[in-house]
């Protein structure tokens, strides 16, 4: 009778670059003495599917992209007696795909099974972007954000009281843009993999957009503040 651990686990947003895939493929394909591995990632983009058995073959592909939301892994390990399903041990099956990670893991050699869960977790919350409270807040904050901006637009053009009007607008505009871009996971994304050397220098879209984001939440704070404070009186 085989004796065999599993466990399934989804984890935080990822943000990967180029160094990152080599030193998750070092975590996966590490085995015990007598064990043989086969690595397989799948790549996809758009209608462009890209099959291989190592990073390195991954990035001497002509046609790579600069950056995906979808990427593959599978890791399969069998005594060396033979690759037949009787002589399977173990696996990783990684999944990152857009607005989801998830890890698949099973092993017969329980020392292994959990060494190898307790590393791939930490890596993955190394690889956790800085903006990652935002992608998982999102869905729940901006309709608030949207409502309230909308609401006091109403009421100020009830009132007469343009020059609010006008910075309700220009709030509700903001959120609204920001909520639809977050929500196809163009901006704040769960995944995202840049297949390209890392470059600090670059001008983050993602901070510049939580800033004004945060600019926009605190003038719709002040505002619906003011309006409460007013209605006491």
């Amino acid at each position: 009778m085989k004796n065999e651990w599993r466990d399934l686990f989804n984890l935080s947003p990822i943000l990967l670059y180029k160094a990152d895939l080599f030193d998750l493929e070092k975590i996966l394909s590490t085995v015990a003495n007598g064990i043989n591995s086969e690595f397989r990632i799948q790549l996809t983009n758009k209608n462009q599917t890209i099959e291989v058995s190592s990073v390195q073959q991954l990035f001497a592909c002509p046609d790579l992209p600069s950056h995906t939301d979808e990427i593959s892994i599978n890791v399969l390990n069998w005594k060396k007696e033979g690759s037949d399903s009787q002589n399977i041990v173990g696996g990783v099956y990684l999944t990152l795909h857009h607005n989801y990670v998830s890890c698949q893991i099973h092993s017969e050699d329980e020392e292994w099974f959990i060494g190898k869960k307790e590393k791939l977790k930490r890596f993955f919350a190394t690889k956790k972007p800085w903006y990652s409270v935002i992608t998982r807040g999102a869905p729940f904050i901006l309709p608030v954000l949207i409502i309230i901006p909308l609401q006091n637009l109403v009421s100020s053009l009830v009132r007469g009281e343009y020059p609010r009007a006008i910075i309700s607008f220009i709030c509700l505009f903001i959120f609204s843009i920001l909520g639809y871009f977050s929500c196809r996971m163009l901006l704040f994304p769960y995944v995202r993999i840049v297949l390209k050397e890392r470059n600090k220098s670059r001008v983050n879209v993602q901070l510049i957009c939580a800033v004004i984001g945060a600019i926009s939440a605190v003038f719709v704070i002040i505002d619906y503040i003011s309006k409460w404070f007013v209605f006491k009186k």
